[in-house]
């Protein structure tokens, strides 16, 4: 399971091809969704030849609720849905644990002659 801190920004990079014999525009959409709730990267336009593989890049910004999110992709061609698709791993979003860090250093006031002593 993937983990990522709530409004954080991230890159999903997505494999993509056309496997038809000529080239197409395509939209497409990654999101979140969990309990109804949805975070989405905006529609992303890219261009396929015929038969080309490319990767693209879906920026999106974690929902600041918690939880476990499933993961999808929609697919669209002018303007018709051509593949929805749910990806194989989901996202949870957590407040990170703040990092503990253990020291032995030990610090002594220095006093004036005279002056009264605390411990």
């Amino acid at each position: 399971m993937v983990m990522f801190a709530p409004e954080s920004e991230h890159i999903a990079h997505v494999p993509v091809s056309n496997p038809t014999g000529a080239a197409w525009t395509y939209n497409a959409e990654l999101y979140l969704v969990k309990d109804g709730k949805y975070t989405s990267s905006d529609i992303i336009s890219f261009t396929l030849l015929a038969g080309a593989s490319d990767t693209i890049d879906f920026p999106i910004t974690m929902p600041a609720t918690e939880g476990t999110y499933k993961v999808y992709i929609d697919v669209y061609v002018a303007g018709g849905l051509i593949a929805a698709y749910q990806a194989t791993e989901d996202v949870t979003v957590t407040a990170p644990v703040g990092e503990f860090t253990y020291s032995s250093l030990f610090c002594e006031a220095i006093r004036w002659p005279g002056a009264d002593k605390y411990d």
